[in-house]
């Protein structure tokens, strides 16, 4: 079969001059500029003794150059390993080690983290930007001049269906990370999707301040360019920023998490006459929950732009559901839904014993599709728990309605087993975000000797907003049974959390 970089070699062979990437309101890539780059990255990666199957990493921050590497090195068979561009020396180190690195593209500015770092597997480091007089002395080499010398003609090499293309590291925000390891079959024929959910084409211009190293980059990226559809790469998320790209750059389609959404109402909220956003026709968001308070600040703010939900995971490539644009025409709005199945998979909600609960009932929810990662890398029996009779058993909670509507209700591993009676998080926060002096929050069962377990929650305020510890529980238990209320609230300056928004509780309990 065709390698998935061919869609960049189609989208230069049918618009070379059309933007591909606007970066930050200032250089853009034309297609045909952003394919001859990636050439050379191929023929530079050649020139190392890379080739089919070796496993390249990229550790950028939003930079054109990321997509360029990406391209490149799929193009000659190599198996992309993202790493976040903040992640410390440990976790890189891990990374590098388990995933068995041969080459990795690093930022100039966060070079240092490799002090310290060593893999036997690890055999170029090519850094992006410029190289210390003392990093030389290393055998690094710097991407411009290495790149630049190197031949802009190259072919992406045809793969089998089942040939390895990416090992994306999920966020291990709960243990250490996990590596998916995806087929260009899975992950081609998954991203060919993304532009019929959102009707992307030609004429839209993406923004997007998720990091590329996010699985969420196989919208804002592959599927872009699959659509021709020009991309706004932010190098860091500011609302500010994003609010003065929509208005210039004429924006047709935001993509971000929840907390990136929020930060657009608050920014927008202090004047709504400072921006002209009448090109913007869709906001969409994944990887965590909205608060439906926010979603009606954000239609007041915004009346015409159409709010949609992603729901996804990295072993799957992405997403399982979203809100597609045709259901939104058909059925308007549906609080607190992530939408139906996408194209060509299934969702069931099953019991403890596998069984397909009714409508409106909660439990697992399972999923199969052709994004189906191979599986853990290096983690056999890991992926035999997850993977079972062709479905990807989530650990999601969750509950379908006669329409078919996919509901999240929570995480089995978040349920908090108090005396007994089961709580659930998300119906605790849900609580916790309607009073509007609260901002974001998170809920975490801890320890206690004689219930088992109780609830604990962190919470930010809004700004110039003051709520006490004792006002925040009493809401909860006139909201909820008793047992449910948070026995505790710290309030804290931000929540931590992922690149992709998920709750980072290794950091709060």
């Amino acid at each position: 079969m065709k390698n998935i970089a061919s869609i960049l070699e189609l989208a230069a062979r049918d618009f070379p001059d059309s933007r591909a990437i606007i970066y930050n309101d200032g250089d853009s890539f034309s297609y045909e500029e952003l394919n001859k780059l990636s050439n050379r990255v191929s023929n530079g990666l050649k020139s190392l003794g890379v080739g089919r199957g070796d496993k390249v990493a990229i550790m950028l921050s939003n930079v054109p150059e990321w997509v360029a590497i990406w391209f490149g090195l799929t193009k000659i068979g190599a198996v992309l390993v993202p790493i976040g561009a903040f992640y410390k020396g440990e976790e890189v180190g891990y990374i590098l080690q388990h995933a068995e690195v041969n080459t990795l593209f690093i930022e100039d500015q966060i070079v240092s983290v490799l002090e310290g770092v060593n893999s036997p597997y690890l055999k170029n480091v090519v850094v992006v930007g410029d190289i210390a007089g003392n990093d030389r002395g290393k055998g690094y080499l710097q991407f411009d001049r290495f790149i630049g010398a190197m031949d802009d003609q190259y072919i992406a090499v045809d793969v089998e269906p089942d040939d390895p293309c990416a090992i994306w590291y999920t966020s291990g925000t709960t243990r250490l990370p996990k590596g998916v390891l995806m087929s260009h079959f899975g992950f081609g024929s998954h991203t060919a999707l993304v532009p019929e959910q959102i009707f992307s084409s030609p004429a839209d211009i993406m923004l997007s301040g998720v990091p590329c190293s996010s699985i969420v980059s196989k919208v804002t990226i592959f599927g872009m360019v699959a659509s021709r559809t020009p991309f706004v790469m932010l190098p860091r998320f500011s609302a500010k920023k994003a609010l003065e790209l929509i208005q210039s750059q004429k924006v047709t389609i935001f993509y971000g998490v929840p907390t990136m959404v929020l930060y657009l109402i608050d920014e927008l909220e202090k004047n709504p006459a400072s921006y002209n956003l009448d090109s913007l026709r869709l906001i969409i968001a994944s990887a965590a929950p909205q608060a439906e308070k926010d979603l009606q600040r954000l239609k007041k703010l915004l009346p015409d732009v159409i709010y949609l939900r992603f729901y996804g995971a990295t072993e799957t490539i992405g997403g399982m559901a979203n809100t597609h644009l045709s259901d939104y025409y058909m059925y308007g709005y549906l609080p607190y839904s992530v939408g139906r199945a996408v194209r060509g998979s299934e969702i069931k909600i099953v019991d403890e014993q596998g069984n397909e609960v009714p409508a409106g009932e909660q439990g697992e929810l399972i999923w199969r599709g052709t994004g189906m990662m191979k599986g853990y890398w290096k983690e056999p029996e890991l992926t035999k728990k997850v993977l079972r009779n062709g479905y990807y058993y989530t650990g999601d909670l969750a509950k379908k309605d006669e329409l078919g509507m996919v509901y999240i209700t929570g995480r089995i591993d978040d349920v908090i087993n108090c005396a007994g009676f089961k709580i659930f998080p998300k119906e605790v926060e849900e609580v916790l975000k309607d009073h509007p002096a609260v901002f974001d929050c998170a809920v975490v069962g801890v320890p206690d000797e004689v219930k088992g377990s109780i609830p604990k929650a962190w919470v930010v305020l809004n700004k110039d907003q003051q709520v006490t510890e004792a006002e925040l529980i009493d809401l909860c238990r006139s909201k909820m049974a008793h047992y449910k209320a948070p026995r505790e609230i710290v309030f804290i300056d931000e929540i931590p959390r992922s690149a992709i928004g998920k709750v980072d509780k290794k950091r709060l309990v």
